[in-house]
């Protein structure tokens, strides 16, 4: 293969079938950077639920980590060696969206074919390589492996995003509704924060991981009678749509003046009782996407924290593709699946608790 510059290509890994979640392999030529461009050689990329929302043809993968390779004119601050994570944002998934733009001119734009040119290899972390902007790109803490930093690039920074704007404080009882991928994540966060974590789930069998992650007391459902009668807590997080049968129960396990948080997205519309909002001041909030200076402080914590998402490693190729989304569709993960790319098959370093 010829060349046209140094940069070489990027194999990516594109959904064909979204229902079975198969993939096929595609080859693309790195092209010229642009000025606040950067090329970054992965090394895993963690899998979430947001990846099963990928469409077909599009590339999968939000918490992505990996090495600098080269940068643009005008990048200032990441340099290449550099290892760094990205994620949700990128210059181009807003130039994308942008609303300024209605459908029509969008098409009929130069924005168009410039997103295009760069978007078959600029989203996703499913592919050994990827263009993205600098300025949404993180430097890794030198105390965390790449495996450990990824899922915090999205999920991670949800939890402390959540954190800091329900304004925890050390010492209040934050429950954990759910503990899957963002839920296991909570409770070490909150645990970190100086706070007693609370979890709660459906799954028994999750009750003895949950307490070594650092809750201090488990709740199972479907024992209502056990929830009711324990302390109020100050703040619940919902971590997971499935765990939630009833708003106004879980409402009333918040003392006067509590939080409920949703981190997760829910598949039916919130119904709530509004006489404990009025008559108590519980408020029901949702958390939006961490900001990029919320990713970032997200990463310093969990490093200062010794906070450690439980992974399972697949290597990355079509076949595995299709194992981690079908494993995070039907919940079977624990707790979350990393992708490596054949050319980063780490030695992982025993990471206990």
């Amino acid at each position: 293969m010829v060349f046209l510059n140094s940069l070489g290509v990027i194999n990516s890994y594109h959904l064909r079938d979204s229902e079975a979640y198969l993939f096929h392999s595609e080859t693309v030529e790195v092209p010229t950077l642009r000025p606040n461009d950067c090329f970054v050689k992965i090394e895993c990329c963690s899998v979430g639920k947001l990846d099963l929302l990928v469409s077909e043809g599009q590339v999968p993968g939000h918490e992505i980590v990996g090495s600098v390779v080269a940068v643009g004119s005008d990048v200032e601050g990441i340099k290449p060696g550099m290892r760094v994570g990205m994620g949700f944002f990128n210059e181009d998934y807003y130039a994308k969206f942008d609303q300024t733009f209605s459908t029509e001119e969008y098409q009929n734009s130069d924005l168009k074919d410039s997103v295009y040119e760069y978007s078959k290899i600029a989203y996703g972390g499913f592919a050994d390589g990827v263009i993205w902007d600098a300025r949404y790109v993180y430097p890794i803490p030198k105390t965390m492996s790449s495996i450990a930093a990824a899922p915090i690039l999205f999920t991670g920074s949800i939890v402390y995003s959540a954190l800091c704007d329900i304004e925890v404080k050390p010492g209040d009882r934050i429950g954990v509704l759910g503990i899957g991928g963002i839920g296991h994540l909570a409770i070490q966060y909150i645990k970190a924060w100086g706070c007693q974590a609370i979890a709660m789930s459906t799954k028994l069998d999750k009750s003895q991981d949950a307490l070594k992650f650092g809750a201090e007391e488990f709740y199972d459902l479907a024992d209502e009678e056990s929830l009711s009668v324990a302390p109020k807590m100050d703040s619940i997080l919902v971590t997971s749509p499935v765990a939630l049968k009833d708003y106004d129960f879980f409402i009333s396990l918040l003392q006067p003046g509590g939080t409920l948080a949703i981190l997760g997205h829910t598949n039916k519309p919130i119904i709530i009782n509004s006489s404990y909002l009025i008559s108590e001041g519980k408020r029901v909030v949702g958390v939006a996407v961490s900001s990029p200076l919320t990713v970032m402080k997200a990463l310093e914590f969990a490093a200062a924290n010794k906070i450690i998402s439980q992974t399972e490693t697949l290597e990355m190729n079509e076949i595995n593709c299709t194992v981690a989304l079908q494993r995070v569709k039907n919940s079977a993960a624990r707790y979350k699946s990393v992708l490596c790319t054949p050319n980063y098959l780490p030695i992982l370093i025993n990471q206990s608790w």
